[in-house]
């Protein structure tokens, strides 16, 4: 078991990368830059993070489980199961692409090939089980190429807005975002519309500034 030095040294690391992630990116931080912020010798963070992807990692799937908290203590009614993904991904979006920050480093990791995995693993449970809830599934191929389809549609539309958002608004990514994933899920159109409406009313309704992505 770690000793409770052990793991505050972990967290301290661990902040060090976010913060240096929001000021640098992720691409232009190094692994030296990060224990030189953490006051921790370069082998303590390999100890901990055997590479920079894990800090992403990491960082990703606590956002994940933060924004999934916040839905859950503030959804109104309850939510189905493709209800409670569309809302997760409102509020992430809001999070993410409200600041330059944070912006970046999503880019950084949708553009990159070599990248993709620490951005969609994290999130493949939970779209795999909105799939074998929506879809009529014969098999873990068949589960695998439909995974595929959603994390295809959705990195290509992100990097699209991301790379034309000059001459793009906001709430038009949004809107073609929400309509392409309620009619991948099987979503009809007034299921689609009203879930919209309801995830605008709640996003009214609620801070997500108290979610913190990098810091």
């Amino acid at each position: 078991m770690a000793t409770q030095k052990g793991r505050t040294s972990k967290r301290q690391i661990y902040e060090a990368a976010k913060r240096l992630f929001y000021e640098k990116g992720y691409l232009d931080t190094t692994i030296k830059e990060i224990a030189e912020r953490a006051d921790a010798k370069v082998g303590t963070v390999t100890y901990y993070y055997h590479k920079k992807e894990e800090f992403f990692y990491e960082i990703y799937k606590e956002l994940i489980g933060n924004i999934y908290s916040f839905v859950d203590k503030y959804a109104d009614t309850p939510l189905s199961t493709v209800q409670k993904f569309m809302y997760f991904f409102r509020v992430f979006y809001d999070v993410v692409l409200k600041d330059p920050a944070n912006e970046r480093m999503v880019y950084e990791f949708t553009d990159n090939k070599s990248l993709e995995y620490y951005f969609e693993e994290p999130l493949t449970t939970l779209v795999n089980d909105v799939i074998k809830t929506q879809h009529d599934i014969k098999g873990q191929e068949e589960l695998e190429l439909f995974s595929i389809a959603y994390f295809g549609i959705q990195r290509q539309l992100l990097t699209y807005y991301l790379e034309r958002k000059d001459h793009m608004s906001y709430e038009t990514f949004l809107s073609v975002i929400f309509r392409t994933t309620g009619s991948f899920f099987g979503l009809s159109r007034k299921e689609i519309n009203e879930t919209v409406l309801d995830m605008e009313r709640f996003m009214q309704k609620n801070d997500v500034a108290e979610i913190k992505f990098l810091v």
